[in-house]
Order: C-alpha cells, then sequence, then structure tokens
C-alpha cells in the first residue's frame, strides 16, 4: 500500500539534500526530521493495518504531544518485534531511540531557537534521518 506520507517522506530527504547544497541549514533539518515522521505515518497504515482515521482518533485521545506517540510507538513494535533477531534487538532499539530524540532536539533547535544552524549540524542531522529511514524500511513493510 503507498500513501502520499510515503512519497512526502522521499520528498523531504531530497529536500533535505538540497537544503545543505543551497546553505539552507535549518530548512534541511526540518526536511530531515519531517522524512522520518511522515515515513512512520506511512507505515502505521502500510504495516500496522491502521486508517486516517484510526491515527486521528489516536491523536485526539492522547491530546498531546502526536510525535512523542508516534516515536514511542515506533520504539515498542521495536522492541518485541520477530523481524530484529534476539541478540540485536536491544541495539536497534537504543539505535532509533537515540537517533530518533536526536533528531527531534536539532529540528526544535532549528524550527524555534534563536541560533545560528552550520553545515555540520544539517549534514549531522541527515545522516541520523538516514540511519533511521534505513531501520525503518529493514523491519517494517513499506
Amino acid at each position: 500500500m503507498d500513501t502520499a506520507l510515503r512519497s512526502k517522506s522521499e520528498e523531504n530527504t531530497k529536500l533535505a539534500n538540497l537544503a545543505i547544497q543551497e546553505t539552507y541549514y535549518a530548512a534541511s533539518i526540518h526536511c530531515s526530521y519531517y522524512a522520518c515522521l511522515q515515513l512512520m505515518g506511512h507505515i502505521q497504515r502500510s504495516d500496522f493495518g491502521m486508517t486516517d482515521e484510526d491515527v486521528e482518533n489516536e491523536q485526539k485521545e492522547i491530546k498531546g504531544d502526536s510525535h512523542n506517540l508516534l516515536i514511542n510507538k515506533f520504539i515498542g513494535k521495536l522492541r518485541y518485534s520477530s523481524q530484529i533477531p534476539n541478540n540485536q534487538r536491544v541495539n536497534i532499539e537504543e539505535l532509533f531511540t537515540t537517533n530518533m530524540r536526536m533528531l527531534r532536539t536539532k529540528r526544535k533547535k532549528a524550527d524555534y531557537e534563536n541560533k545560528k544552524i552550520g553545515r555540520f549540524e544539517a549534514n549531522e542531522s541527515l545522516r541520523i534521518s538516514n540511519e533511521i529511514i534505513e531501520i525503518l524500511t529493514k523491519y517494517f513493510t513499506v
């Protein structure tokens, strides 16, 4: 099943690269983060069998941070995934968790803080995003 979110995720990865080339570093970090979030939204529908209505209802129920809800859902799915060998499960879960939290922190800084964003931070965010996407595409149906 293909969703618009998958296409948006791919677009954001491409835009992150282009933004770095054009020295739009903060925008690049924003795109790197949303590439991951949108791919997770796609996977909810393609792999977990959720409908748009299911997702909306779940978000209404928590009345809070929908990004955290999504990130935590994927942490739990990785923790108990039969797709990941037992001896790798903890490492994959920790890598995903650490990378997602770091990328989210960088995105908040890029979007909201009155601080300059440089090339190194943008490239690091894109690298982290690519690692997250690699985990998502390896262990979930995309």
